[in-house]
Formats: C-alpha cells, sequence, structure tokens
C-alpha cells in the first residue's frame, strides 16, 4: 500500500502540529519567564525525599518529550522517501490507521508487538 499524496498531507500536518505542541512544552520545562535556561528543581519545597522525586518526574518529562521531537523529526525527514510508512524489521506496509494514530511509527503492529515483548526490561 503506498500512501497517497493527500494521506501523507494529513500525517505531515499532525506531525507538524505535534512538534509545535512538544516544543512548547520543552520551552515551558526548559526556560525560565525572561527566556534563560533553567533546570527545575522543587528544592526548598518540601523534604528532600520529596524533592528528589519531583525533580526526577520532571526530567524524566523533559527526556520524554525531547525523544518523542526526534522521533517526530525523523518521520518528517522519512516522509517524502519510499520507506516511509514501510516495517524496519519486516518491510510489509505499515497500516494506514496505525499511522494515524502513530505517524511516527517505523514498526507494522505485528513487529512491534516482538519488538515490545523482546526488548522489555527484566
Amino acid at each position: 500500500m503506498s500512501l497517497s499524496s493527500e494521506q501523507k498531507q494529513s500525517i505531515e500536518l499532525a506531525l507538524r502540529q505535534r512538534r509545535a505542541e512538544v516544543l512548547a512544552e520543552l520551552r515551558t520545562e526548559t526556560h525560565a519567564d525572561d527566556g534563560t535556561m533553567r533546570l527545575p528543581t522543587h528544592r526548598g519545597e518540601a523534604d528532600d525525599d520529596v524533592t528528589s522525586a519531583a525533580d526526577a518526574v520532571e526530567m524524566a518529562q523533559t527526556l520524554r518529550d525531547a525523544s518523542e521531537l526526534e522521533r517526530i523529526d525523523a518521520a518528517l525527514a522519512r516522509l517524502p522517501s519510499a520507506q516511509f510508512g514501510v516495517c524496519v524489521d519486516c518491510s510489509d506496509d505499515i497500516g494506514l490507521q496505525r499511522l494515524r494514530a502513530e505517524p511516527t511509527a517505523v514498526r507494522c503492529t505485528a513487529c512491534q508487538i516482538r519488538y515490545e515483548k523482546s526488548h522489555a526490561p527484566a
């Protein structure tokens, strides 16, 4: 199944919209009101255990957003090529429904399930 130009345009629009959202989240997470970079910290707000946990959550959110931004940029780079929508493991098409739900997908559903099972934390 080759994606039509309309389908690719729709996926590109979704990717660009999500990219803008993620960038806004990253700016909020990593910039102070005056525009300077900041590392969020909850020091002084509660006891050390709560502070450390809150700081870890903030860092995890920032790393998650940065990782998502990388996946979005990679999908946008692949979009014009024939490789977009083709599973990296089995070379079958990644279904349109899956691409609409997860436009950064690089694996078909079956291969993604196998990948997650084989890469699950022990």
